[in-house]
């Protein structure tokens, strides 16, 4: 429907529409009506660099199955762009870990041959104590302080009952050592044992010993050997993250 404006000149309604997904009415002068006037608007969608962008993006996506059905293409070229980025910084992240990851192994590994070479027997328990507790007498004598074995075993998971189970197994029989490193069954400590066992350093800091004086001193042998072969030439030259973290933990051992 068209009518004269104050100049003379016919006036039409007409549908405009917009390339970020937008429609609305608006007035130009000498158009037939009817006319589609394509116009671009400039979108403020930033996902890369605007957190909740990109976390109302995956709502949506979520929730509905053609969310981006109303979205101008430009802004879905936009979130593809920073979709790929992410994806590419998560590749790098997991190649760059993974690969720090199998030098310690390595270092590691190392480190355990050169103190068997130096004369420490698996009496010792210096290597011994790399592999995982086979009892609970083991972790009692081994590897918890007394205060953190009084509060764990006291507890009615280990006193009583087993515990629940996963797996849906017997839960009256006692939990094992296995069971509870594959997290076959979720352990209950008694919140009451738990106070005696922490120790309040000033306001709202706390503290509790967990391991025993003994393990703590056979995990510090194993890590300076560690660090040293870690400053090694041959580490630092490839994987130069290794010896500022072997420095780190070189400071931390000293202190």
């Amino acid at each position: 429907e068209g009518r004269r404006n104050g100049n003379g000149n016919l006036s039409t309604s007409q549908r405009v529409v917009d390339v970020n997904g937008n429609n609305s009415t608006g007035e130009t002068d000498d158009h037939e009506a009817g006319d589609e006037v394509i116009t671009k608007r400039p979108s403020n969608y930033d996902p890369s660099n605007v957190v909740s962008h990109m976390l109302h993006t995956f709502a949506g996506l979520d929730r509905y199955p053609n969310y981006l059905s109303r979205w101008s293409m430009d802004d879905i070229d936009t979130l593809e762009d920073s979709l790929e980025e992410k994806l590419r910084e998560v590749r790098q992240q997991k190649k760059s870990i993974q690969e720090r990851r199998e030098r310690i192994m390595h270092l590691v590994q190392r480190a355990v041959m050169e103190m068997g070479e130096g004369g420490v027997s698996d009496d010792d328990g210096l290597l011994s104590f790399l592999n995982p507790p086979k009892s609970w007498d083991d972790v009692r004598n081994n590897i918890l302080n007394p205060r953190a074995s009084e509060a764990i075993f006291k507890s009615k998971f280990f006193a009583g009952r087993g515990g629940r189970r996963k797996d849906k197994s017997d839960h009256r029989m006692p939990a094992t050592v296995d069971d509870v490193l594959s997290g076959n069954v979720a352990v209950e400590l008694d919140m009451g044992l738990l106070e005696g066992w922490i120790d309040q350093e000033m306001f709202d800091v706390y503290s509790f010993p967990i391991f025993s004086e003994e393990f703590c001193t056979k995990l510090k042998i194993l890590i300076r050997t560690v660090v040293k072969l870690g400053e090694g030439e041959e580490y630092p030259a490839m994987y130069p993250c290794l010896q500022s973290r072997s420095s780190m933990l070189s400071v931390s051992l000293n202190k």
